[in-house]
């Protein structure tokens, strides 16, 4: 097996998994160490598109939409996003 196939297989299981959270409400991290983000603590952040690539998130703020987000599964498949639910 090739790294691409390789790359491509984990890709798929990362996205079928992001998948699982499709319409849900979400907690989100981003970055390292000292210089990392949670969003969606209070409910606030819902998983609305997946994408070949990426997927996106919607934030509200208010309970009216505030700012759509996009990430790629690579960020999620080395750790520089972590998904869980709220």
């Amino acid at each position: 097996m090739s790294i691409g196939e390789n790359f491509s297989e984990i890709k798929s299981v990362v996205k079928n998994d992001v998948g699982g959270y499709l319409g849900q409400k979400v907690v989100i991290q981003w970055g390292h160490g000292a210089h990392r983000v949670t969003f969606g603590n209070r409910g606030d952040c819902i998983v609305d598109g997946l994408y070949p690539d990426i997927f996106t998130l919607q934030t509200y703020r208010d309970g009216k939409p505030f700012r759509k987000l996009a990430y790629s599964y690579v960020d999620v498949m080395t750790n520089g996003v972590q998904l869980k639910l709220y």
